[in-house]
């Protein structure tokens, strides 16, 4: 009966009325709850812990991470992304879900995405020297019918191209596969590591 009363409200506590919502408690996922939070701290490179300087330099030059998380919040909420991405990111969330592969299903089995890592550097594209990152996102899943709780960590790389506000030559894989495919992604646009992960 409260929850009505909030529809009654003026419209000048409609604000009122959201934030009342927003912080009710926790209940199961449906299909129209809220995506849980991003833990958006990030381990600043350790050269500039040792310089003193990690607390104004920004740990995430290219952007990269925080694309990254955001196109797994669009994906979770129903949105379409870059084709292997949303592959990679299903395969990593299968063994929570089972076969519902919906949104609804799919953001019940995620307790928080953290940007864990990010490890800058350079490459080379058409001749151009960019920087590039290989980032680190770690996802702390639920599986509600199993009682347990997991954890998938995907990693993404990409040259940033500012010029043209493109991220070039991306690559998504699994954290515990990916040590194959970064070196040849490494090797492909000769990159070299700033903060090696």
């Amino acid at each position: 009966m409260q929850f009505l009363k909030l529809f009654w409200l003026p419209l000048t506590l409609i604000p009122v009325a959201t934030i009342l919502i927003l912080v009710m408690p926790d209940a199961p996922p449906t299909a129209n709850s809220p995506l849980p939070a991003v833990d958006a701290k990030i381990d600043a490179d350790p050269t500039d812990k040792e310089k003193g300087t990690s607390a104004t330099s920004d740990p995430d030059p290219t952007g990269l991470g925080r694309n990254t998380v955001g196109e797994i919040y669009v994906y979770l909420n129903g949105g379409n992304i870059e084709g292997l991405h949303a592959i990679v990111l299903t395969g990593a969330l299968a063994g929570e879900v089972g076969n519902d592969f919906t949104p609804a299903a799919l953001r019940a089995a995620v307790k928080n995405v953290q940007l864990a890592k990010v490890e800058n550097g350079q490459a080379i594209w058409k001749g151009r020297d960019l920087p590039a990152a290989i980032v680190t996102v770690t996802i702390d899943t639920v599986n509600r019918s199993a009682g347990t709780y997991g954890e998938v960590c995907i990693r993404h790389a990409a040259i940033n191209d500012d010029e043209f506000n493109m991220y070039r030559n991306d690559i998504y894989t699994y954290c515990e596969e990916g040590g194959p495919k970064l070196a040849e992604w490494k090797k492909l646009v000769g990159y070299s590591a700033a903060n090696p992960l």
